[in-house]
C-alpha cells in the first residue's frame, strides 16, 4: 500500500496554484490515497468512499474513488477513473485515464481537473509526461499474511472480510481489513504509522462528479487572467459546510452491540454528551468530547471513550443525515466498527 498521489500528483497543485496570478492558494486537497494491489478491481461503475486520517498533519478528509469507463488506448486496456478529495474547506475532483495493470492503476495518460469554484480544465499531454517522470509509477502494497477471515455485515450487506498484514514497497507494515466485495479499492480499513483509512460506503453506477465542460489548459489560463484583469474574484472557493442535526437517540443496527442505543446531544461546542449502554453484559460506556478536539471536519468527530479502566478513542463519521459509522479499537487492540441510524 502506498501513499499514492492519484489526484494528478504534484503537477496539478502547481498548475492551479501558479497558473493564474490570483490563484495563489495551495490546494490542500491534493492528498495521498492508500491502496493494496492484491484486492484492487477495475469494476466499471464501482465507487467507494473513505475517511482518511493523515497522522502527520493530524487532518481528516474524505476520498471517493470511481471506475467510470473501460477503454482501449494505443492497444492497451485502460480505464477512466475519478478521485474526489474533500477536505474541511476544499473540494477537488480529478478524472484520469490510466492503463490497467495487475497491481492497479498504471501511468497517467490523460487528466481533467475540477476545483470547487473554478471551471474544470484538461492537463496538456506534455505535462502528463512530466508528471509521470517526476513521480514514480504508482506503487501499491501487497498482502504479506492473511490472519483471519470473517463474515461481517456493513450497511446491510454481508461481506467476506480478511484481516491481513500487508506491506508497502519499502516494507513498512500495514494492518488492514480487505474484501473483494468492496470494489474498486477492496479495503475496508487500513492503518499505518502515517495514515488510517476507514470505509464509509460503496456502490455501483458511478458517474463523473466534474460539472461543466472542461476547458483546454491555455483557454483556462486566459480565462483566469481575463477575470482577474476585470476585477472578478477568481481562484478556489470554500466548499459549503454541512450542518448535522445529531440530537436524539441513535440505534446501533450493525456491529458488536447491534440493538444498543446511543444518545447524542449538542454540537455548539463539540459533542457535549454521548452515552452507550453497552451490550452482552459489558460495562456501561460513557463517551464524551469535553476535553477532545471538536469536529475535525463537518462530518467527522473524534470521541474519547471510557470503559472503566480501559479508555480509548473512536472516529464517528456521519455519512447521511440519519446514518453514521463509528470505528474504534477494542481493549485487546482489534479494530471494530458499528453502523448507526437515527431514531425517528
Amino acid at each position: 500500500m502506498a501513499r499514492a498521489f492519484l489526484s494528478i500528483l504534484a503537477a496539478v497543485a502547481f498548475v492551479v496554484a501558479g497558473a493564474a496570478p490570483a490563484a495563489s492558494q495551495t490546494i490542500k486537497a491534493q492528498k495521498p490515497v492508500m491502496m493494496i494491489g492484491d484486492v484492487f478491481q477495475f469494476n466499471e461503475g464501482s465507487w467507494a468512499t473513505y475517511t482518511l486520517h493523515d497522522k502527520k498533519d493530524d487532518t481528516y478528509y474524505s476520498m471517493t474513488m470511481s471506475i467510470l469507463e473501460s477503454v482501449v488506448r494505443d492497444g492497451k486496456n485502460c480505464a477512466w477513473m475519478e478521485i474526489e478529495i474533500e477536505t474541511e474547506k476544499e473540494l477537488v475532483v480529478t478524472r484520469f485515464l490510466t492503463e490497467k495493470t495487475k497491481t492497479g492503476p498504471g501511468d497517467l495518460l490523460a487528466a481533467i481537473v475540477g476545483v470547487y469554484g473554478m471551471e474544470p480544465f484538461s492537463i496538456p499531454q506534455k505535462m502528463m509526461k512530466d508528471a509521470n517522470k517526476q513521480v514514480p509509477p504508482l506503487e501499491v502494497g501487497h498482502v504479506v499474511k492473511r490472519i483471519e477471515q470473517k463474515r461481517l455485515s456493513f450497511d446491510g450487506v454481508s461481506l467476506d472480510v480478511w484481516s491481513v498484514e500487508a506491506a508497502d514497497p519499502k516494507g513498512v507494515p500495514i494492518t488492514a481489513m480487505v474484501s473483494l466485495g468492496v470494489a474498486p479499492i477492496g479495503v475496508v480499513m487500513a492503518d499505518t504509522e502515517e495514515m488510517s483509512m476507514f470505509l464509509e460506503a460503496w456502490g455501483v453506477g458511478a458517474k463523473t462528479r466534474i460539472k461543466g465542460t472542461p476547458m483546454g489548459f491555455t483557454e483556462w489560463i486566459l480565462s483566469q487572467v481575463g477575470k482577474g484583469m476585470a476585477g472578478q474574484e477568481i481562484g478556489m472557493k470554500e466548499r459549503p459546510q454541512r450542518a448535522w442535526n445529531i440530537d436524539g437517540v441513535w440505534r446501533e443496527f450493525e456491529g458488536p452491540c447491534a440493538g444498543a442505543s446511543w444518545t447524542m446531544a449538542g454540537r455548539a461546542e463539540g459533542v457535549s454528551a454521548m452515552t452507550w449502554p453497552g451490550c452482552a453484559g459489558a460495562q456501561r460506556t460513557t463517551i464524551t468530547e469535553a476535553k477532545m478536539p471538536h469536529w475535525r471536519t463537518d462530518r467527522v468527530v473524534l470521541l474519547k471513550l471510557q470503559r472503566g479502566a480501559a479508555p480509548g478513542t473512536a472516529t464517528l463519521i456521519f455519512v447521511a443525515p440519519g446514518k453514521a459509522v463509528v470505528w474504534y479499537t477494542t481493549a485487546d487492540g482489534r479494530p471494530v466498527f458499528a453502523t448507526l441510524r437515527k431514531s425517528v
